[in-house]
């Protein structure tokens, strides 16, 4: 519908009613506003806080229910002090990888893609890609280590030169 011509054009709010909105919530929040939305620290905390009002007011007027709400509200809580946290930990990554790399990167990227963050010390970061082996110690700005946790998906270009593993690329971190 939304792909549709004068009349026949529907957005998501005509088609369906308040009881769709609880189990959207999860994928605007940790992923529509990490992937689509860019923004500051200050708009997405905002939003997180929004979707937690919302999800709060929908169970309060028997629009969402038990779990439903429940993981709702949670995921909306934790987007609100998440997401900026991720916002702030791409910007001073970014900071770091232009310093080094330039604005585009580097072309002798050994390994990327989406990777889960399995440990953290300070000004050290480890990940594991998808369906691979564990990678780092990787060097970066130990602000970036009190930002991040142990089990958030980022979106990496890894280099390794002299042994040592190096942040050439980034995408979106996703806190989960």
């Amino acid at each position: 519908y939304y792909n549709m011509e004068g009349s026949r054009h529907k957005d998501f709010c005509e088609i369906f009613g308040p009881e769709k909105i609880g189990e959207n919530i999860g994928p605007f929040v940790d992923d529509f506003l990490v992937r689509k939305v860019m923004s500051s620290e200050t708009f997405l905390r905002k939003a997180g806080n929004t979707m937690k009002a919302l999800s709060e007011w929908l169970q309060a007027n028997g629009y969402l229910e038990g779990d439903c709400a429940a993981v709702a509200i949670k995921r909306s809580t934790n987007a609100a002090k998440n997401l900026p946290r991720a916002e702030k930990a791409g910007r001073l990554l970014w900071t770091q990888i232009r310093a080094t790399y330039g604005l585009f990167g580097s072309s002798k990227v050994s390994e990327s893609g989406y990777m889960d963050i399995t440990k953290i010390m300070d000004g050290k970061l480890w990940v594991r890609p998808i369906g691979g082996k564990e990678i780092g110690p990787i060097d970066v700005n130990p602000k970036v280590t009190e930002l991040l946790e142990v089990g958030w998906e980022i979106n990496l270009g890894l280099v390794k030169e002299g042994g040592k593993w190096e942040i050439a690329e980034l995408g979106s971190i996703y806190p989960h």
